[in-house]
C-alpha cells in the first residue's frame, strides 16, 4: 500500500444477515511494519448484496410453454401411431395458425434466452420484496431500510467523499507525523485497557467476602437463538415465507389460459412445492476505508483477533514447561479427521488427590466453531488463572477436577472454516446420540465418551459433572451473556437455580449482560452440547457462554471494542464466579442435609422429647411461683 493514501475495500458475499459492523465495529488490521493486530477503519458500512443463491430444483415454467409442450407431445404420439397425413392437412386454419404461433414462440424462447433470464430476475425481485422476514431477525426490516438510506446517501455524497478523502488524508498525516506517535498510541491504548481491568477487579473483589444474597429472577425469557447464524433455521423460515408468497402470486395470475388449465397448473405446482422446495440465501457486503503511514507496508485485515492451532500448541507447550505436573497434565483426547491432536488438559491438586475422593468435575470446551477465535482467548485466560497461586484457584483445585478441551475443532481452525469441520458438519449440532460419530465428528464423540465415563456408576467413575460450559462468539449482540437450561423443580437445591451462576458472573464482570441470558430449550437446539449435557448427561448447570465479537458498553454507555486482554480477563472472572457458585451450592447442600437429619430425629424422638419438655415446663413454673 502507498503510505497515507486512503483505500476503500469491499468484501462481498458475506453470509451474515446482520453484523455489528452496522453499529461501528471496526475490522482488525495487521501491519508488517507495526507487527500488531489492532482495530482500524473508517466509512464502515454493511448492506445486502444483489446476489442471491437458490438451493433446490424448482423450475419456473410459463403456461404458454406448458401448453405448447402438451401439443407437441400429442403430435409425436399421433405420428408414432402411424396416423394419416390427410387428417393433419384437414386442420382448420385457426388451429394451424395457433400451432405455428406456438412453434414460433418455442423457437423465440429457445433463441432469446436473455429475455427469459430478464423475466426470471424480475420474478425473483418480486419475491424478494414481498417475502416477509422471519421473526428471528427482528432488526432485518430496519436493516433493509437503513441499507437503502445508506446507499442513497452514498450515491448523493460520492463527490463529497472524493473531496473529503483528500482532507482526511491531510488530517491523518498531520496527526501521525511519525511512526513513534502510532506506537505510543498503541501503548497508551493497552495501558488504558490494563487500568480498566484492574479497576474492574478492585471493584468486584471488594464484594467477595460479603454475604451473597441471591434473589430468583422470574422475568420472562426472550426467544433469541443461541447462535445468530443458524442457517438451517433461518432457511426454513425464509423457505416457508417464500412458498406462501409464491402461492399468492399464482392466485393473482393472468387470465390468458382457461380456468381448468390454471387450476391444474396450480395443483401441479403445489404438489411440487411439497416435494421440492426452493431456499433463498441473501448475501451482504462489508465496505470500509483504511490506510497505512508506512512505506512498503503490507496490511492484513480480519474479522476478529486471530488465534490459530499453532498458537494453542505454543501456549500449551509453555504451560506444561512452566507449571508443575502436580497441577496440570496434558493428554491427547483423540485424533481429528486430518490426524491432528485434540488436546485435553486436566487441572486439579494431584498431590492431595486421595484426600478427597468424591471430587466433582467441571467440563469446559471451546472453539467448536473455528471462526469464533475470541473463545480461545477466554480459554487461555481462565487456564492461566486456574493454575496460578491465587487463593481461589488453589481452593478450586483442591475441591474440583477440571477437564478442559481448549479447541474442539482443530481441523476447521487450520482450514480457515467459519463453523464446520473437515466433514462439513457443524459440530455443535452433533452431540445427540443419533448424530455423534467417531468418524465424522471424533472430537465430539470422545468428549461425550469422557463425559459418560465420569458419570457412569457401573463402568465409569460414578462421579458427577458439577458444571459444563461451551465458549462461543456472537456477532449480533454486545457484552457477555450465558444460555442455560431451565431446571425442573425436583432438580433445584434450595434456591440454587439455573440463574445462580449467571448472577455470579454479573457480580464479577462489568462486561456481563444478565438481561441477554436465557434458559429456554428450542426444538432445533436439542443436539447442541448445552442441551444434551442437561437432558441426556444429567448435568443440571450446563451453559453456553457467548462473547461479542465487537465489544461492550461501559458504565458511561460508551461502545468499546474488545481487546485480547479483555477476553483473558473474562476467563479469569469466569473462574472467580465459579468459586462463589461452588461455595453457595455446598452451603445449601449442608443446610438441606442438616434439615433432613433433624427432621428424622424429630420423628423418632417425638414422644419422649415432648414429655420431657412438658415436665421441664412444669418444674420451671413451680420454681418461679415459689420464688415469687
Amino acid at each position: 500500500m502507498i503510505p497515507n493514501v486512503l483505500y476503500k475495500f469491499n468484501i462481498i458475499n458475506m453470509t451474515k444477515a446482520y453484523s455489528q459492523f452496522k453499529l461501528g465495529m471496526q475490522p482488525i488490521q495487521y501491519s508488517i511494519k507495526e507487527k500488531v493486530w489492532r482495530r482500524n477503519g473508517t466509512h464502515i458500512d454493511y448492506y445486502r448484496n444483489n446476489y442471491i443463491r437458490t438451493k433446490g430444483k424448482k423450475k419456473v415454467v410459463s403456461k404458454k410453454c406448458k401448453a405448447n409442450k402438451q401439443k407437441n407431445e400429442e403430435e409425436e404420439s399421433k405420428s408414432d401411431n402411424g396416423s394419416n397425413e390427410a387428417p393433419q392437412n384437414n386442420k382448420s386454419p385457426t388451429n394451424q395458425a395457433s400451432l405455428n404461433k406456438g412453434n414460433n414462440e418455442n423457437i423465440n424462447e429457445n433463441t432469446n434466452n436473455s429475455d427469459e433470464i430478464d423475466a426470471l430476475l424480475k420474478k425473483l425481485d418480486i419475491k424478494k420484496d414481498k417475502t416477509e422476514k422471519p421473526d428471528k431477525y427482528e432488526d432485518s426490516d430496519e436493516d433493509s431500510d437503513n441499507n437503502n438510506n445508506n446507499k442513497n446517501e452514498n450515491n448523493n455524497n460520492d463527490n463529497d467523499d472524493d473531496n473529503d478523502e483528500g482532507n482526511y488524508i491531510e488530517n491523518e498525516m498531520n496527526n501521525d507525523n511519525s511512526n513513534d506517535d502510532i506506537e505510543n498510541e498503541i501503548r497508551n491504548e493497552i495501558k488504558n485497557i490494563e487500568e480498566e481491568i484492574e479497576q474492574n477487579d478492585s471493584e468486584n473483589d471488594n464484594d467477595d467476602d460479603l454475604d451473597i444474597a441471591y434473589e430468583d429472577d422470574n422475568d420472562e425469557e426472550n426467544s433469541d437463538d443461541d447462535n445468530d447464524d443458524d442457517i438451517n433455521n433461518k432457511s426454513k423460515s425464509i423457505e416457508d415465507d417464500t412458498t406462501s408468497n409464491e402461492n399468492k402470486n399464482k392466485n393473482n395470475g393472468s387470465d390468458d389460459s382457461p380456468n381448468e388449465d390454471y387450476e391444474a397448473e396450480k395443483n401441479d405446482e403445489e404438489s411440487k412445492n411439497e416435494t421440492d422446495k426452493e431456499t433463498t440465501f441473501y448475501y451482504s457486503t462489508l465496505s470500509f476505508s483504511a490506510y497505512t503511514p508506512y512505506e512498503n507496508d503490507c496490511v492484513y485485515f480480519c474479522y476478529h483477533y486471530p488465534y490459530t492451532y499453532s498458537d494453542l500448541q505454543r501456549y500449551i507447550n509453555s504451560l506444561i514447561k512452566e507449571i508443575s505436573p502436580n497441577i496440570v497434565k496434558r493428554q491427547t483426547l483423540c485424533k481429528t479427521i486430518m490426524g491432528n491432536d485434540c488436546d485435553l488438559l486436566t487441572i486439579t491438586d494431584f498431590v492431595n488427590e486421595n484426600k478427597k475422593m468424591d471430587k466433582p468435575y467441571v467440563l469446559l470446551t471451546g472453539r467448536v466453531h473455528p471462526g469464533e477465535s475470541n473463545s480461545s482467548f477466554i480459554m487461555e485466560g481462565l487456564i492461566d488463572f486456574l493454575v496460578s497461586s491465587h487463593p481461589k484457584a488453589i481452593f478450586l483445585r483442591q475441591n474440583i477436577i477440571f477437564k478442559i478441551v481448549p479447541m474442539l475443532n482443530p481441523d476447521g481452525v487450520i482450514l480457515g472454516s467459519q463453523r464446520c469441520n473437515l466433514a462439513g458438519l457443524d459440530l455443535n449440532r452433533q452431540w445427540s446420540e443419533n448424530k455423534v460419530s467417531p468418524k465424522t465428528s471424533p472430537t465430539i464423540y470422545w468428549t461425550k465418551t469422557l463425559w459418560n465415563y465420569i458419570i457412569d456408576e457401573k463402568e465409569g467413575l460414578g462421579s458427577k459433572v458439577l458444571l459444563y460450559c461451551d465458549f462461543h462468539g456472537h456477532s449480533r449482540k454486545k457484552n457477555i451473556f450465558l444460555y442455560g437450561c431451565e431446571l425442573d423443580k425436583s432438580e433445584i437445591v434450595g434456591d440454587i437455580t439455573e440463574k445462580t451462576f449467571p448472577t455470579q458472573m454479573n457480580n464479577h464482570l462489568n462486561y456481563f449482560d444478565i438481561d441477554s441470558c436465557k434458559y429456554v430449550i428450542e426444538e432445533y437446539k436439542k443436539s447442541t452440547a448445552r442441551v444434551v449435557g442437561y437432558q441426556e448427561l444429567k448435568t443440571y448447570y450446563s451453559y453456553t457462554l457467548e462473547c461479542s465479537f465487537a465489544g461492550y458498553e461501559n458504565k458511561f454507555n460508551k461502545q468499546e471494542h474488545y481487546h485480547p486482554k479483555h477476553l483473558k480477563h473474562i476467563g479469569a472472572s469466569f473462574i472467580k464466579s465459579l468459586y462463589q457458585f461452588y461455595n453457595i451450592l455446598e452451603s445449601k447442600k449442608k443446610i438441606s442435609n442438616n434439615n433432613s437429619s433433624t427432621s428424622l430425629d424429630n420423628i423418632t424422638t417425638n414422644t419422649s422429647s415432648s414429655s420431657t419438655i412438658d415436665l421441664l415446663s412444669v418444674n420451671n413454673n413451680e420454681s418461679n411461683s415459689l420464688n415469687n
